[in-house]
């Protein structure tokens, strides 16, 4: 009632193939149904009926422990080995598996950025789903070596990562911003002048030496 909680046990009957039956993620629906991860499938308890996805729908066997609506309705869902994405009014899950990923991860974090791109740490990276791939970043974009536990997307739409007990680093210019170090193949980082010819290709200047990035690239050759 908006001052203290309520609780009651929430136990639907669900027939499952799997080893467990157990609850391993929960998301509430605007519509007061609630979607959760049940065994090695995906179940929605809605008006007192209950409805099971699994692999005759399209949803790999796995421990469906993170749940995400994107705002174009889309159901996502991960668990330890696999990604899969229910789109809206759809009955299918389709396969959004993450590139080199292993089953036994223990953070497995999803968020939504302003433009409707979904995000997945992916230990000490991360990545993002555009365009119908997995773009990732790493070090070499400007990610820290530290183990990435959490993601959140926040309000004004700057994204916050939460480091395995190393504290909470902000992308500064999210989606506005991007830079490049001698780990995108510059010879030095004190860089003495930048110039881009008619070409589309960028020339950079620096302390060793002279690069150039081909249009479209996002590394630098010498």
């Amino acid at each position: 009632h908006g001052a203290s909680w309520q609780s009651r046990p929430f136990r639907p009957t669900v027939q499952t193939n799997g080893p467990d039956a157990s609850i391993s993620s929960v998301l509430c629906k605007w519509d007061g149904s609630v979607v959760f991860g049940c065994g090695d499938g995906i179940c929605e308890s809605s008006w007192g009926r209950i409805r099971q996805w699994g692999v005759e729908d399209g949803l790999p066997k796995d421990t469906w422990t993170h749940l995400l609506r994107d705002t174009a309705g889309q159901l996502w869902a991960r668990g330890p080995s696999h990604v899969a994405v229910l789109p809206a009014n759809s009955s299918r899950f389709e396969n959004r598996d993450l590139p080199n990923q292993h089953a036994g991860r223990m953070y497995l974090s999803l968020a939504e950025d302003p433009n409707g791109r979904v995000l997945a740490s992916l230990d000490t990276a991360l990545a993002r789903f555009e365009n119908g791939r997995w773009q990732v970043f790493t070090t070499e974009n400007g990610l820290g070596s530290d183990t990435i536990s959490s993601l959140l997307v926040d309000g004004e739409g700057s994204v916050w990562l939460g480091l395995l007990g190393h504290g909470l680093r902000k992308w500064l210019g999210y989606g506005n911003w991007e830079h490049w170090t001698s780990a995108n193949g510059l010879r030095n980082d004190v860089v003495w002048n930048v110039f881009r010819d008619h070409a589309g290709r960028l020339w950079v200047c620096d302390e060793h030496g002279l690069t150039f990035m081909p249009a479209g690239s996002k590394r630098l050759r010498t």
